[in-house]
């Protein structure tokens, strides 16, 4: 996400009494022992820690883990002023499918999901591999207009310089994950916006129910490799 566009820090966090295991480490991370097996208090500090050349974090990526109190730690960040980015695991149905599917709700994660689309599709053109597909899709409420849909999507797509499809869907009785796991099963990512709801007008007053939160994050087990996003406030595009 980072590559060729900014700063990235990888940590892995160690339980405290177990030994090492052999998996690959990427280089220039390092492995860090959490006390007494604290994953959110060692996040939080290491979030909080000064950055060499006065370099400020402005986004966290967090496995989804049973290990980690993802309501607590989220909505800290958030207060903190930086995006989170929650990653679920999941299987990849088409290996050969380099689609990414951008499920668009709003501006506030939509903005934010473009743009790490245009990232990830820069870093891959600069390595000279094949850039990957973009679809943006919107399932439309009662009483919207599909045309004003789509050409909302269409100047997202202009304004975050990506090249990509659009995909517009009539209302129907459907939850949203079923509509999402017949649409995107195929995609080698997904990305949606956290569950959640706002506590205020502000971006990043953000409520998490912790039942409601694990209850929805459930509905999407059998998804492809899933990013979640949350961010802290609306992001320009042209900044």
């Amino acid at each position: 996400l980072s590559s060729y566009q900014g700063l990235t820090m990888v940590n892995v966090l160690k339980p405290h009494k177990s030994t090492e295991p052999e998996y690959f480490i990427p280089e220039g991370s390092q492995i860090i022992e959490s006390p007494d097996d604290d994953f959110d208090s060692a996040i939080l500090s290491i979030l909080q820690a000064a950055v060499p050349g006065g370099f400020q974090t402005n986004t966290a990526l967090l496995p989804l883990d049973p290990r980690i109190n993802n309501i607590n730690v989220i909505e800290l960040i958030i207060n903190m002023h930086k995006n989170v980015l929650l990653y679920k695991h999941g299987i990849l149905r088409d290996p050969a499918s380099r689609r990414i599917d951008i499920w668009w709700k709003g501006e506030e994660n939509g903005n934010l999901m473009a743009l790490l689309s245009y990232i990830i599709n820069r870093s891959d053109r600069r390595e000279g591999k094949p850039v990957k597909r973009i679809r943006l899709i919107r399932k439309l409420f009662k009483e919207e207009e599909r045309e004003k849909a789509e050409n909302d999507l269409q100047r997202l797509l202009y304004n975050a310089r990506l090249t990509g499809e659009v995909l517009v869907l009539d209302e129907d009785d459907k939850p949203i994950h079923k509509n999402i796991e017949e649409e995107s099963s195929d995609a080698i990512l997904i990305m949606m916006g956290m569950p959640g709801e706002k506590s205020g007008k502000v971006v990043r007053l953000f409520s998490l129910n912790t039942l409601f939160f694990t209850k929805e994050l459930e509905k999407f087990r059998n998804l492809p490799p899933t990013l979640f996003v949350k961010a802290y406030r609306t992001m320009e595009l042209f900044e």
